[in-house]
């Protein structure tokens, strides 16, 4: 009976020498692991950040090409009042006005169009790094794009915009046998709400380029504190392996100590 109770106390030392084993290989793991996340996630918000840099010049961009846009309705207003002085034949009016939009307007439109689709995908990217990036305890971080979506919203008023240049110009092929007067008015007040819209597209890229450095200074911020809630998580992972390494520690000396001395009670060796 006693070679049995040595023979468990050998593999009670066995047994606690791989536990401390383990114990020492978590603690170096657990900095390996972080210094690799760390680096990681480092990597991966200064990704977002170029790309938040890159869909704010876009915004820019795209903000500046409304400023044409609304140059050339402006343009086209003045250039149909003037043909409906100088021309004396609706058809004439009707021809030179939907060459007008078709030239000077929907080419910019549909180009601006192409750039906020880009604008509204690449910051559905970004907020998903986000959310990934929100999920870690200790972190919290608002996405670009609420409920609302405001790069989603940008997007259909460019598309209704697209739409309105389009019925415009059906508009006027109808109106061929009409007086020039009514054509002018028709015209002017066409222009004046596709006007409207691109005023409206322009608020919301100044939402939207609040929102993008908003976003940009949170993942600045981020790239600070999560180094720091990183090296949090891995010194609260390492006292736990530490205790559990000191337990098997303790486990060990108590079955040496009965394997010295056999004759011990189970008090004396837990003593």
């Amino acid at each position: 009976m006693r070679i049995f109770k040595k023979i468990i106390a050998w593999l009670i030392v066995a047994i606690a020498i791989i536990g401390i084993l383990a114990a020492i290989g978590g603690i170096v793991g657990s900095w390996v692991v972080n210094s690799r996340v760390t680096a990681v996630t480092v990597n991966l918000l200064t990704a977002s950040q170029n790309a938040i840099t890159t869909v704010n010049n876009n915004v820019i961009r795209v903000d500046e090409r409304l400023d044409v846009t609304q140059e050339r309705i402006n343009r086209v207003d003045e250039r149909v009042m003037n043909a409906g002085e100088e021309l004396s034949e609706t058809s004439l009016v009707v021809t030179l006005v939907s060459n007008l939009i078709g030239d000077e307007i929907a080419p910019i439109i549909g180009a601006i169009r192409d750039t906020t689709n880009t604008i509204r995908d690449t910051a559905e990217a970004i907020d998903q790094v986000i959310q990934a990036v929100d999920s870690i305890p200790l972190v919290s971080v608002n996405k670009i794009n609420p409920e609302d979506n405001v790069f989603t919203q940008i997007v259909d008023d460019i598309d209704a915009i697209e739409t309105a240049i389009e019925e415009t110009r059906a508009d006027l092929q109808t109106r061929r046998e009409d007086r020039i007067e009514e054509v002018v008015d028709t015209v002017t007040g066409r222009t004046n709400e596709i006007r409207g819209q691109v005023s409206g597209v322009q608020d919301r890229l100044d939402e939207a380029n609040n929102r993008l450095d908003t976003a940009y200074s949170n993942l600045d911020q981020l790239k600070i504190t999560l180094p720091r809630t990183f090296l949090l998580i891995t010194l609260v992972i390492d006292l736990l392996f530490i205790i559990l390494a000191i337990a098997f520690l303790s486990l060990m000396f108590h079955a040496i100590s009965y394997i010295r001395d056999s004759d011990q009670t189970l008090r004396e060796v837990l003593a």
